[in-house]
């Protein structure tokens, strides 16, 4: 990402990863100026992830999902107003 030139419109990340969580991942991209615009997605149900983990208002697409439920949010994501990590 940060060797993209331009902005980049939509990060879609894993919330669980190694080495890095999603969350953790995307506050360096804010930092970076490059995004404004993310969309998690997890296995694992809200309860499971912990409040911590992910910031309020952050959008979280529930795994399995389908391609058309996938298109259906990162639409939404793209078109509604850029967030702010806090």
């Amino acid at each position: 990402c940060r060797e993209h030139e331009g902005p980049i419109d939509l990060v879609l990340t894993d919330v669980i990863m190694p080495h890095m969580s999603g969350p953790e991942l995307i506050a360096r991209l804010l930092e970076d100026g490059k995004i404004d615009r993310y969309l998690y997605m997890s296995g694992y149900v809200d309860a499971d992830l912990g409040t911590d983990l992910i910031e309020e208002g952050a959008e979280l697409l529930s795994k399995p999902f389908t391609p058309e439920s996938l298109a259906h949010r990162v639409r939404k994501v793209l078109d509604g107003p850029g967030m702010q990590f806090e």
